[in-house]
């Protein structure tokens, strides 16, 4: 799940570390599945990613619909509420 998260947006495990915080050599030992259960940097990056990605969806879906110049503001302002 992790690496593939990875791989789909292009980001390095250094990134997704930064971004999680975490440390890298943990996000390659979660995506190697080397811990054997589930530990508190593992419940973080797969909140992250689900968040990520729940928003990304909202983003696109936005985008499809509303093409205005100047909707952007309106979208972020209902966006964040949502979040």
């Amino acid at each position: 799940m992790i690496k593939d998260f990875r791989k789909k947006y292009g980001f390095s495990q250094e990134e997704l570390a930064r971004l999680t915080g975490v440390s890298s050599s943990t996000i390659g030992y979660l995506e190697n599945n080397k811990f054997t259960k589930r530990s508190k940097a593992k419940i973080v990056v797969e909140n992250f990613i689900r968040a990520y990605d729940r928003r990304k969806f909202l983003v696109n879906e936005y985008s499809k619909k509303f093409h205005k110049k100047g909707g952007l503001l309106d979208f972020f302002a209902r966006f964040w509420r949502k979040a």
